[in-house]
């Protein structure tokens, strides 16, 4: 069903730990500041490449764009990058806090997308999804792969594992501890035996990046129309990795909020006990199961658990949008908000507390994990959760692999 190919990446020519890169908005600004000035072959200095100069462009606008296209030419011509001329599949290990990960990279197709055989499962902020197309019409490069996720199979499993029996093409530590491995397949009975797997049986499930994969779609189209002659293009196609559903894992992705409404906490309180029971409890505590979340608020944190509990129910995430945040604290839209935050599981409870006390939002709200299985029903019925539904790991380096689409 699937249609994947294996691609030319264009790989680090430096210390690949030097190169790849977290992403921009894990850094706090005197981080950004010094990784900046200190490291010259960082794929910072190519998305963010006026950081340091008085007169910067501004973030987002074509010009900016338009300089990080000129930046990744400019590490090209000085080997900062080289590429692989050969067409290849990669396999991708990390291992991080105490978790290993393995995938396959390949570039994934448009019209799988548009065919649902690549399956979303949450909603497209279209505004976001424009400006991700802007910067894809601009620079032409994917640096960050889309992650996916397929039902695992034994062959291609024993076919990951001999690979990675050989020596890795490239291995480093990166800053923050993790590690992280890379091999290149090229062998040409071992790509028909990936591209055979994909196309004969299986979908693929988006786990992180819905709206890259969006903006790839559109980004593809317009340069379809821009270059009707040609039967194939490189932008037909967009960089993914693709993780067998064991291989990934997927935490709470918690929500705290501003109480911008006309509600004091004992309404609000009235208000949600419309829906759901409440419950003070004597200490934090993460749910324990589907249709029930954690609220914290003045020093307390309360379990709440739906009224009318079935299986009929969608998300977790899509009882709190329509119960409480849209109707109780009139956040509509979640995109540039600044009512509302989302702040991933793996943070924990402390990290919502610190949040509320410190006056930051007055409102934490604890999600139960949404499950493999729960996504792939959404994304089978074609339905789909609130945006910022899911926060995934593994969490992928920025700039280790780029695939050009010119």
């Amino acid at each position: 069903m699937a249609k994947i190919k294996p691609f030319k990446s264009y790989l680090p020519g430096k210390p690949p730990e030097m190169v790849a890169t977290k992403n921009v908005a894990q850094f706090s600004k005197s981080e950004l500041e010094h990784e900046i000035a200190n490291n010259p072959n960082s794929f910072l200095q190519i998305v963010l490449p006026d950081y340091l100069e008085s007169e910067k462009s501004e973030p987002n606008s074509i010009e900016r764009f338009k300089k990080v296209r000129l930046k990744f030419d400019e590490f090209k011509n000085k080997k900062v990058y080289i590429i692989n001329e050969q067409a290849a599949y990669y396999i991708y290990e990390q291992q991080c806090d105490g978790e290993k990960y393995i995938g396959i990279m390949a570039c994934c197709s448009i019209d799988d997308y548009k065919m649902k055989v690549i399956k979303p499962h949450e909603q497209i902020i279209s505004a976001k999804s424009e400006l991700l197309c802007n910067y894809l019409q601009q620079t032409h490069i994917n640096a960050e792969p889309v992650a996916m996720f397929y039902e695992d199979d034994s062959d291609i499993n024993q076919l990951i594992k001999n690979t990675i029996k050989e020596k890795a093409k490239i291995s480093f530590t990166y800053k923050d501890g993790s590690k992280h491995r890379l091999w290149t397949i090229n062998n040409k009975l071992l790509i028909e035996k990936i591209t055979s797997f994909f196309d004969q049986e299986h979908y693929l499930y988006i786990a992180d990046g819905h709206h890259r994969t969006a903006a790839s779609d559109k980004y593809g189209e317009l340069m379809r129309k821009n270059n009707p002659a040609k039967a194939s293009l490189k932008s037909d196609f967009f960089m993914s990795i693709l993780f067998a559903e064991s291989q990934i894992k997927l935490t709470s992705f918690n929500r705290v909020v501003k109480n911008c409404s006309k509600y004091s906490f004992q309404e609000i309180e009235k208000l949600i006990n419309k829906n759901f029971h409440i419950e003070l409890l004597k200490k934090a505590s993460a749910p324990t199961r589907k249709q029930e979340m954690m609220m914290y608020t003045n020093n307390a944190w309360y379990k709440l658990h739906y009224k009318c509990a079935n299986n009929e129910i969608g998300s977790d995430s899509e009882l709190l949008t329509n119960l409480v945040l849209n109707p109780i604290f009139g956040i509509e839209h979640f995109s540039n908000n600044r009512s509302i935050n989302f702040i991933p599981g793996s943070e924990g409870e402390k990290r919502l507390e610190e949040l509320v006390d410190n006056g930051s939002y007055d409102y934490a709200f604890s999600l139960f994990p949404i499950e493999t299985t729960t996504i792939k029903e959404f994304a089978n019925q074609n339905k789909n959760m609130p945006a910022k539904s899911t926060w995934v790991l593994p969490k992928l380096l920025s700039g280790l692999l780029i695939y050009e689409t010119l």
